[in-house]
């Protein structure tokens, strides 16, 4: 019985994730849902911009938002929700020493 509780816990404070997909030339999303109740859209959004700064980081380029979209916990209607569509753009000292070598 107890086990089957934990395990029930479990399932309801699981979140889950899609991963970074690609959505075009340098445009990504990614989307998560979960949380146990009480869960807000804001609380998985912040997981999202961690892993999409993190993924443009390993680019070696800079995160930039083009769209979030959170909702938060319904009860017995939805979990909290979050999607993040973003690119990841050169940042600004790799374009100055760029330009600079064109000159």
């Amino acid at each position: 019985m107890r086990s089957t509780i934990v395990l029930f816990m479990l399932i309801i404070t699981g979140c889950s994730s899609t991963g970074i997909v690609p959505t075009g030339a340098d445009t990504y999303m990614v989307a998560k849902s979960g949380g146990g109740p009480g869960a807000s859209g804001a609380e998985m959004s912040a997981g999202l911009y961690r892993e999409a700064n993190a993924f443009c980081a390993s680019k070696k380029r800079q995160f930039v938002r083009i769209s979030i979209v959170e909702q938060d916990n319904k009860p017995f209607v939805r979990l909290a929700n979050a999607k993040l569509e973003f690119r990841c753009d050169i940042k600004d000292s790799q374009e100055k020493q760029s330009g600079a070598s064109e000159l």
